[in-house]
């Protein structure tokens, strides 16, 4: 099957900017919107919590490779013309990381499982239940 993205060497603007909350601590409505939109592909997501700020990211535990691919999918590019920074989580998955040396220690982190559609409430329930 090939890869219906292959050239594709921007992300498509309407998702470019959901990965805003996955660098920056972001109000929990952001990271809600963040996650709607990644329940269209995506089973599971990464959490974590800071004082009254979250952050969200797509997560794989075969580690930077699928992460690489699924985060391409997921911005609807090649993953040829993509470059990531990843780090260790919780349960032996990889997620994002701007910096993966001077990551922030959260004050709690999850990994939640998502249905198709996850609807932006409902994302902030699972984040609330999971990280607080």
């Amino acid at each position: 099957m090939s890869d219906p993205y292959e050239g594709v060497c921007e992300p498509a603007p309407e998702l470019a900017g959901f990965t805003y909350s996955i660098f920056e601590p972001s109000a929990i409505e952001v990271v809600a919107d963040a996650i709607f939109v990644a329940s269209e592909h995506a089973t599971e997501v990464y959490v974590e919590r800071f004082d009254d700020c979250y952050r969200w990211s797509l997560v794989h535990k075969g580690g930077a490779y699928p992460l690489l691919r699924e985060t391409a999918h997921f911005l609807q590019m090649d993953y040829h013309a993509l470059a990531i920074g990843f780090r260790s989580v919780v349960g032996g998955y990889t997620a994002l990381a701007e910096y993966p040396e001077d990551e922030p220690t959260p004050d709690a982190a999850a990994v939640v499982p998502l249905q198709y559609p996850t609807l932006p409430p409902d994302a902030v329930e699972l984040v609330r239940q999971a990280v607080g």
